[in-house]
């Protein structure tokens, strides 16, 4: 549901897939990037150790999340 209401992409890739505890695989992404994402859409923010930034970011770059890519774009403006 967070998804869906996250990113159309999401919205559109579950009504094609209509099962009810669909599993998304997605390649190259750490778990604990995956965890910051998911608690930046929950709360609307993160933190997040310098060591992880980088690779928080470029999780965010392959995730079509468009509030994500936002603040990637923010936050590569200020590093």
């Amino acid at each position: 549901m967070l998804l869906s209401a996250c990113s159309t992409y999401f919205r559109d890739l579950f009504k094609e897939n209509p099962c009810q505890h669909p599993v998304i695989i997605s390649r190259d992404v750490k778990f604990d990037d995956l965890v910051a994402l998911v608690d930046f859409m929950y709360h609307g923010e993160v933190n997040v150790v310098r060591e992880q930034l980088s690779s928080f970011l470029t999780t965010a770059e392959i995730t079509p999340l468009p509030l994500v890519s936002a603040v990637t774009t923010t936050l590569y403006t200020f590093i």
